[in-house]
């Protein structure tokens, strides 16, 4: 088996094309993220368990509680509704939204985390192919995907998933790429790994 070229270095063509990645993901999935101020998809069922969280409401649910917890958490610190105990009563989903409703803080931390996954797929991609430019070709692939943009755009569990994803996928190939005498760096990206 031949081994693998070095990783390139990060000299200045590499920030400028991780920069690009950056630029075109919060173009892509954070600018104006707020509109439509409407719900789509699931995000009627998401609101309604996220205001659960905010009140410490009891609810049962087949998801596991990180992503709403996120998005409770977006809207408890930047949300602009003046009332967040509108679907407390609702036991499925939101029918109807108020007038005037918010969606900002809701759809924060999906967003942020969607947007995020852009570089760190670029550096994935990077350490796997140590080529720049077919680096930010398959870090493309994530950011013009129309599917993608539509549901990582809203307070939606698959931001966080891709997100968390992405950082294992990223730890483990560099902890592959790990000398074996270096435990210190080995140890912290297995913690890298766990957490994510």
């Amino acid at each position: 088996m031949t081994d693998l070229p070095p990783a390139p270095r990060f000299d200045r063509a590499t920030w400028l094309a991780l920069l690009l990645v950056t630029v075109a993901g919060f173009f892509i999935y954070v600018f104006n993220f707020g509109s439509p101020a409407v719900p789509f998809w699931d995000e009627r069922y998401y609101i309604v368990d996220a205001q659960k969280y905010i009140h410490g409401e009891y609810f049962v649910d087949m998801h596991p509680p990180l992503g709403k917890l996120l998005i409770a958490l977006g809207e408890r610190l930047f949300g602009r509704n003046s009332s967040t105990s509108q679907f407390l009563d609702v036991t499925y989903y939101a029918e109807k939204v108020p007038e005037g409703f918010s969606f900002i803080g809701f759809r924060l931390f999906p967003v942020l985390l969607a947007w995020l996954t852009a570089p760190l797929l670029f550096l994935l991609f990077l350490t796997i192919t140590r080529r720049r430019l077919l680096a930010v070709f398959l870090s493309g692939l994530y950011l013009l995907d129309n599917a993608l943009i539509v549901h990582l755009r809203g307070a939606m569990l698959e931001g966080p998933l891709v997100f968390f994803t992405v950082v294992l996928l990223l730890a483990f190939v560099w902890q592959v790429d790990t000398a074996p005498g270096e435990r210190r760096r080995c140890r912290a990206l297995a913690a890298m790994m766990g957490l994510a």
